[in-house]
């Protein structure tokens, strides 16, 4: 599931086999993915995934259980 693009990267959750789900980019510079985090069912709820920052000093931010906001320096 696509969450942002900036561009140059995209950003997206894939929904795997027994609950696990990992997201990742996709650097169209580079032409190179990257898995970022992964989340397993015990993890709850993920959501609204954003990209922030440049290529430089790329981060994301998530919510979790749609109470938290985290963020991730990639």
């Amino acid at each position: 599931m696509p969450f942002d693009f900036n561009g140059d990267v995209l950003l997206w959750m894939d929904y795997l086999p027994k609950g696990l789900r990992e997201i990742s980019i996709f650097d169209f510079v580079t032409k190179k993915k990257e898995l970022l985090l992964s989340f397993s069912e015990k993890d709850g709820i993920i959501s609204h995934c954003k990209l922030m920052g440049t290529r430089q000093a790329l981060k994301i931010a998530y919510v979790k259980d749609t109470q938290k906001v985290l963020y991730y320096d990639v």
